[in-house]
């Protein structure tokens, strides 16, 4: 499809986006609709994308419409792939964090020795909620770090 191409910079691995685009994503319009320029460029390659599915990079670039670095993949799975490539937010990184590392380590140690009664007595000591404090140590929250 010529629309999409005439947008396309090739001279790299990665076929950069150079038309409009929104959080590093690119748009344009086809069959009267906006589409995201690297689905545009899987489904004239692979055919439809399957309902509930998204087209992740393996590149890690939102503007690459490169065929050759685009997958299928679920919401988990593109999650995971963030998380395993260290593009997500987590822990101290996230800019809600309340706790840095070395407290929700001290907070772990704390409560495996049962230095405290309740969850309530370590959650004052940190300026969390009982609830932050059960979450960390059931590793619902923090649980990749130890």
């Amino acid at each position: 499809m010529e629309k999409l191409w005439s947008k396309v910079d090739k001279t790299g691995d990665c076929w950069e986006w150079i038309g409009r685009k929104s959080s590093g994503y690119g748009y344009l319009w086809h069959e009267g609709k906006e589409v995201g320029a690297h689905r545009l460029s899987w489904m004239l390659h692979n055919g439809q994308i399957p309902e509930g599915m998204l087209i992740c990079h393996t590149c890690d670039n939102r503007g690459c419409v490169n065929p050759d670095h685009l997958f299928l993949g679920t919401y988990k799975e593109n999650t995971q792939d963030a998380v395993d490539k260290g593009r997500m937010s987590r822990g101290e990184k996230n800019g809600n964090s309340k706790l840095t590392k070395d407290q929700v380590v001290a907070i772990k140690k704390e409560w495996k020795a049962m230095e405290y009664k309740n969850k309530a007595e370590l959650a004052r000591k940190y300026g969390v909620t009982d609830t932050q404090i059960g979450r960390i140590i059931s590793g619902s929250r923090w649980g990749w770090l130890c």
